[in-house]
């Protein structure tokens, strides 16, 4: 088994199961600076979501704030839905500045609050994240690039027909 080391008192210790504290008492004492509101310099953790470094009283928060947190929650089924894995849309998040792939700009819609998981319908290979209106378009658009271009073409030419 791998060894760990001790939230509480920094001894190194074999795990049984989920242990976390090497002792019962460890835990207890732990518990209780928690609950009082102690803060144990010890717990120093980082953010999944935006990657910051917190202190956290217990060692259990994942998230920094609530803003982090309900990013988190929102991701729960995605994995089961599309495929994507938590940590691979977290990362095209990133990558893309937190924007849409298509008009790079945030999600603006009062529903969503995330990017919406962009995949081809064929293939079910996940392409980007995209903001709910590029996503609906695009699916309208029945994925076809032909159909696609010829929208654009049609929009340009129009655009050069005003007559002011």
């Amino acid at each position: 088994m791998t060894e760990r080391t001790c939230p509480g008192c920094e001894t190194t210790f074999t795990p049984r199961g989920r242990q976390k504290f090497c002792s019962r008492r460890c835990q207890t004492r732990m518990w209780h600076r928690a609950r009082l509101g102690i803060a144990d310099l010890g717990f120093m953790r980082r953010c999944w979501w935006c990657q910051a470094e917190f202190r956290s009283l217990d060692g259990r928060r994942d998230y920094c704030s609530a803003e982090c947190a309900k990013f988190g929650s929102l991701l729960g089924n995605i994995q089961r839905e599309y495929g994507v894995s938590r940590e691979q849309y977290r990362s095209a998040h990133f990558q893309q500045g937190g924007k849409c792939a298509v008009c790079r700009r945030p999600e603006r819609t009062a529903r969503n609050t995330l990017l919406a998981v962009d995949h081809d319908h064929v293939t079910g290979q996940f392409r980007g994240l995209l903001c709910s209106h590029c996503n609906r378009a695009i699916g309208l658009l029945r994925d076809d690039p032909q159909i696609i271009l010829a929208a654009a073409d049609y929009v340009r030419k129009h655009r050069q027909l005003t007559l002011f």
